[in-house]
């Protein structure tokens, strides 16, 4: 889609004589990459449609170039805005500014709209400026990015699977050392740092999951000034020693309830944009505040509600957003990056997780001066109590005598759990199948009270399911299926029946005793820990 360089009300007639002498016509090289070509292709000069190929006939439902050829380029647009936006993409083209992917709605011949990225060149030919687009349909470049996208969460699917074993392995044993009273001062300190580096590797592994798929919000309290003092050595390393990192995070702002994982993965995309907007250096701001959102604001803000929010701001000084641009940001098939550097999903994915917080985002630039996205959460006063840490209960209350069976085929993960809960006086049966749990099933079955198995297991088994199935000859059968919350959880309508608890990896050896002992004295009804 190239905008016409005429007069904007200029008529030219279907029937209008196509310039002879243009240069490209009659090469045979031309016309091989028309004919060739995947992508749509069309030409305009003096505002009008000089050239089309097969591609782009397709693409806007047209059966020959003569519908086309000689017409405006209005024919093909939806508005004048949006010829506006192609119109500004060519301009900076012509001034020898880098070619730009843009997104353009178009109409095709049936009056139906079709959502192309557009890339346009201005060439000169016989004193004439020539506009070359190429169009590609953005609906298949989606669902190409969709396929691409699913291969990356089943792979990081099974690096965090492993991973979470791994650190639950970390976790439990770390923990087992620190309940011995002769551990050193010294040794006892490096153990904490342990399993803070292992709650640390837990956070990354969900931010990896979410930034390969759309993983569930997973709300908490969440102390917004500790979570940007954590960040800050992270966006120093990410945006590097020309950028100028500056921390003003309010003290003694009321907690929210949030995801801090996906709030860590917007803050940090965020970042990362501001880096690419200062290629020269400059500065990032990342600060909260407590906000009021009443009067003329709600107004001005069709998305903010009245009450009481806290603020986070994440503010550059780089080269800013166009106004004609920035009603746009948040559209995911937009960018304000080059060909191949990204799209829009970014800020769009931001904006569906804010929502789901309940909250609202909102931006403002201005050219040469940076931008300042601001992230409003409702202030949760009332969870000033419940982000205080539970302490432990007593051995006497987690311990028991119970005979449970583990199906796992992670012989490490097998080993810890029986190890720990061994410990405790459980008496501890293990199979590294379904087929192997219902072999031992078939021989225990009256002594077993509660089965601990992961919710995916060899041969294409679900832990579900063989819950399911040892619970038809056995009703009153507890268990405890562990997994990754943001991918093992079954959904909202699907409720965990009573008497069987999701346990999230990676566990500690504190969670997972509880978690048996509450499963086994209560059970009527489900739960989730971790």
């Amino acid at each position: 889609m190239i905008p016409e360089t005429g007069p904007a009300n200029a008529a030219v007639s279907p029937h209008s004589e196509i310039p002879k002498d243009l240069p490209c016509r009659g090469n045979d090289w031309f016309a091989a990459v028309l004919k060739t070509s995947r992508d749509g292709i069309l030409v305009v000069a003096n505002g009008q449609i000089v050239e089309v190929n097969e591609a782009c006939l397709r693409l806007l439902g047209y059966a020959s170039a003569n519908e086309l050829v000689g017409r405006p380029l209005s024919v093909v647009g939806t508005s004048p805005a949006e010829l506006q936006l192609l119109e500004l993409g060519s301009q900076r083209t012509a001034g020898g500014g880098a070619q730009e992917l843009l997104a353009f709605v178009a109409k095709r011949k049936d009056g139906t709209l079709i959502r192309l990225e557009v890339m346009t060149t201005v060439v000169a030919l016989d004193g004439n400026s020539h506009r070359f687009s190429i169009l590609r349909d953005s609906n298949a470049r989606a669902e190409l990015d969709a396929q691409r996208q699913g291969s990356l969460a089943r792979l990081t699917d099974g690096v965090a699977h492993d991973l979470n074993n791994l650190l639950t392995a970390i976790r439990c044993q770390t923990e087992l050392v620190l309940v011995y009273e002769t551990v050193p001062p010294s040794v006892r300190e490096v153990l904490r740092k342990v399993i803070t580096a292992a709650d640390r590797a837990t956070n990354l592994t969900r931010q990896l999951r979410g930034f390969s798929r759309r993983q569930p919000v997973q709300l908490t309290a969440v102390d917004l000034t500790i979570l940007l003092g954590n960040l800050a050595k992270m966006v120093r390393r990410m945006i590097g020693e020309g950028v100028e990192l500056h921390l003003d995070a309010a003290p003694n702002l009321p907690l929210i309830l949030a995801d801090p994982s996906m709030l860590e993965q917007i803050i940090l995309a965020m970042a990362v944009n501001a880096r690419e907007a200062m290629p020269r250096g400059g500065g990032l701001k990342l600060s909260s505040a407590l906000f009021q959102a009443e009067g003329d604001y709600l107004h001005r803000q069709p998305a903010a509600r009245q009450g009481e929010f806290v603020a986070l701001a994440v503010r550059d000084t780089g080269c800013g957003i166009a106004p004609e641009l920035l009603p746009r940001v948040f559209d995911p098939s937009f960018t304000t990056k080059g060909a191949g550097k990204g799209n829009g999903l970014g800020l769009a994915r931001a904006m569906d997780i804010i929502q789901e917080h309940q909250g609202w985002l909102e931006v403002e630039s201005q050219v040469g001066q940076g931008t300042c996205f601001r992230i409003y959460l409702p202030a949760r006063r009332d969870l000033a109590l419940a982000a205080a840490p539970i302490a432990p209960k007593a051995e006497a209350v987690i311990s028991g005598n119970e005979t449970l069976l583990i199906v796992s085929n992670d012989r490490d993960l097998r080993q810890l759990t029986r190890l720990t809960l061994q410990k405790l006086g459980y008496h501890i049966l293990e199979a590294a199948s379904a087929v192997e749990g219902l072999d031992v099933w078939g021989n225990r079955a009256s002594d077993i009270r509660l089965v601990l198995t992961e919710t995916e297991l060899p041969e294409g088994r679900s832990g579900y399911e063989l819950i399911r199935q040892l619970r038809a000859g056995k009703p009153t059968l507890k268990a405890i299926v562990m997994g990754d919350c943001a991918v093992n959880l079954p959904e909202a309508d699907v409720q965990l029946p009573a008497g069987v608890c999701f346990l999230s990896k990676p566990f500690d050896a504190v969670s997972l005793p509880h978690t048996i002992r509450r499963c086994l004295d209560e059970g009527n009804a489900p739960a989730v820990v971790g």
